[in-house]
């Protein structure tokens, strides 16, 4: 597998700004899988990521999925370009209005570029899901 990323650390009480400060030289906040997949799921958060990849491991699908973390909402050219040679991408939104718009953003910039995308929702954000719903969900 391989991870990637700086490092990020996110505030604790409600009423602290910034909410997450981070240190991430590849625009990417945190890739977990191989190098070269068929399918990338993205999440906003690394513990999501953490848990999509490990419940692509426990399907049987480690050595063709990867997860990759955006560290928040924002999607731009320079994560765009971490994902050129993608063949199919999942988009594993929060379930709240700036996850939605989030996955909008990240689906038209991914499919401008020839991925194949589809946006999967559930009640809660990956890191809350159990472990069967998300493989019920990603592998059928």
């Amino acid at each position: 597998d391989v991870a990637t990323g700086g490092w990020v650390a996110r505030a604790v009480m409600p009423h602290q700004s910034p909410k997450y400060l981070k240190g991430d030289p590849n625009g990417l906040q945190y890739i977990l899988g191989p190098k070269s997949v068929e399918r990338i799921v993205v999440v906003e958060d690394i513990l999501s990521a953490t848990k999509v990849r490990l419940a692509a491991e426990q399907a049987g699908e480690g050595d063709r999925v990867a997860a990759v973390a955006l560290g928040g909402t924002h999607f731009d050219a320079a994560k765009l370009s971490h994902m050129l040679d993608l063949q199919r991408a999942t988009i594993f939104p929060d379930p709240d209005t700036p996850g939605e718009s989030a996955a909008a953003s990240v689906r038209r910039r991914l499919q401008s570029v020839g991925v194949a995308t589809e946006v999967l929702r559930l009640p809660t954000d990956a890191k809350h899901q159990q472990l069967a719903v998300i493989q019920q969900a990603l592998f059928g």
